[in-house]
């Protein structure tokens, strides 16, 4: 028999020989045969199926209740990670949770809900994912999302913008917000093309030292902000770090504007002709009348 342990409960540690075990609850640790540091509290806890199992961590009735030969697991919960046979190093929290798989270690569940992977056991380590029970990234979701406050994306956050994100974003379609019921005082724009002609369409690329996220990124095309905000100010913001930004999306709008400026002058040219080409072929009869 081992030494140091404590136990309360009718067959609570009654097979182990280990040392420095704690078991409280009937059937308790029950089976352990050897095996040092455990804490089982709860009915069944950690029952066991025999073999040598250090410092598991288990709370709830069933919790653990199957670890053979896994170790340094935290269960909590009714029968927390009741399925866990020879994994090690598994967080799990909430009843009838288990990780994903009972032979793998540094494995997380919470409430079936978080899952991830805290160290090497799976192959995706460091990874967490909420409602999938596998990840394969750092975070994944899986569900509707709903984030609260200034988040950033492979870049620190910028509290000018709910939303920041370092290098190119993919998508395969966006919406705007544009319902008439959610719009006062709407006035249509008017004097655009003699205004985007002030635009100038560049090519650049980044600067290293102050933008190095973009750096590795080649040739771009676009605007300057500075140059824009001159004639557009409304699409153009200056962030709490001093730097501007260009609403690209809402320049589409002006550009729609300025063509269907330019299709109306277009069209008043082709009346105008149309009725230079009618005085003419008039005149052209009045002086060669069998040409009619």
């Amino acid at each position: 028999a081992g030494g140091y342990n404590s136990a309360l409960g009718r067959y609570t540690l009654s097979s182990n020989t280990g040392e420095y075990n704690s078991a409280l609850g009937a059937n308790a640790l029950r089976n352990k045969t050897s095996g040092n540091y455990n804490t089982a509290a709860g009915y069944y806890a950690g029952y066991g199926v025999g073999g040598i199992s250090y410092g598991n961590a288990l709370f709830g009735a069933y919790a653990g209740q199957g670890i053979g030969t896994g170790g340094s697991n935290t269960l909590v919960g009714y029968n927390a990670g009741g399925g866990i046979s020879t994994g090690s190093a598994n967080i799990v929290l909430g009843a009838n949770t288990s990780p994903y798989s009972n032979t793998g270690s540094y494995q997380l569940n919470i409430g079936n809900a978080l899952w991830g992977d805290v160290g090497s056991g799976l192959g995706y380590a460091n990874k967490i994912g909420i409602n999938i029970a596998s990840p394969t990234t750092n975070f994944g979701v899986s569900g509707t999302t709903y984030l609260s406050g200034i988040t950033g994306i492979g870049a620190a956050p910028n509290a000018s913008y709910a939303l920041y994100v370092g290098g190119d974003a993919y998508s395969t379609g966006t919406w705007g917000t544009s319902d008439a019921r959610f719009k006062d005082n709407v006035q249509t724009l008017a004097g655009l093309l003699a205004k985007v002609d002030q635009l100038r369409p560049v090519t650049f690329t980044w600067k290293k030292d102050s933008f190095a996220a973009k750096a590795n990124e080649g040739e771009q095309i676009g605007v300057i902000a500075q140059e824009v905000e001159a004639v557009f100010p409304d699409l153009v913001k200056t962030g709490a770090d001093g730097y501007k930004a260009v609403a690209y999306d809402k320049l589409s709008v002006v550009l729609l504007g300025a063509v269907k400026e330019l299709k109306a002058e277009n069209d008043s040219l082709k009346a105008h002709n149309t009725a230079l080409d009618a005085r003419l072929k008039a005149l052209e009869c009045k002086v060669t009348p069998g040409s009619c």
